[in-house]
């Protein structure tokens, strides 16, 4: 399972179309659109949902292949802790990003430069949702720090890989290389 996260603006969509084709057609799944979700009390039981599921899955050992364009237990945690004041996952966010990370899961941040990040929201200033553009640069940070906070869990928890992408500095060919590494460690076949 690859997760892609990242501010609107980074690259997701861009990445995840990319190892669509280089992973050898892999679904690609995205719970809500740039506009967010509607009903936050349906994310939060449409992902654990997805959680039970991927865990059900591993305990079967069919290790699902599949890329999801942002995983709402982690873009929550950033987005809705700045733009709604609040993480709608509350008091079990730690317990199901704990579960998470169990199911050893490849975490792709992407990350190019601020300024790249800041030019791609303002050119698409108008499908944003309402304050991504003004507080961009809290957002960024947000996820900067959430991220390496994840880097450390993972390691702790030994399992789970988290990545750091940048589109304007590393090469998609190399962090493929680096995927099917990963799967290979995980016994996971894949086409790619």
């Amino acid at each position: 399972m690859i997760i892609i996260e990242g501010m609107d603006g980074s690259g997701k969509t861009t990445l995840a179309q990319q190892l669509f084709f280089r992973l050898g057609e892999v679904p690609i799944k995205r719970f809500v659109t740039s506009d967010g979700p509607t009903d936050y009390d349906l994310l939060v039981k449409k992902t654990k949902e997805a959680l039970t599921e991927l865990h059900n899955q591993i305990m079967q050992n069919q290790r699902p292949v599949v890329i999801y364009d942002r995983f709402p237990l982690i873009s929550e945690a950033v987005y809705g802790s700045i733009l709604r004041g609040k993480n709608h996952f509350g008091d079990e966010w730690t317990a199901l990003i704990n579960l998470l990370l169990a199911l050893d899961p490849i975490v792709i941040y992407c990350r190019p430069g601020i300024k790249y990040i800041m030019q791609n929201i303002d050119e698409t200033a108008d499908g944003q949702m309402k304050g991504v553009v003004s507080k961009a640069r809290e957002l960024i940070n947000a996820y900067d720090e959430l991220i390496s906070w994840l880097q450390v869990r993972a390691h702790r928890l030994g399992s789970g890989r988290i990545l750091v992408y940048g589109y304007d500095t590393d090469g998609v060919r190399d962090l493929v290389s680096r995927i099917l590494r990963i799967y290979r460690e995980q016994g996971v076949r894949i086409r790619g």
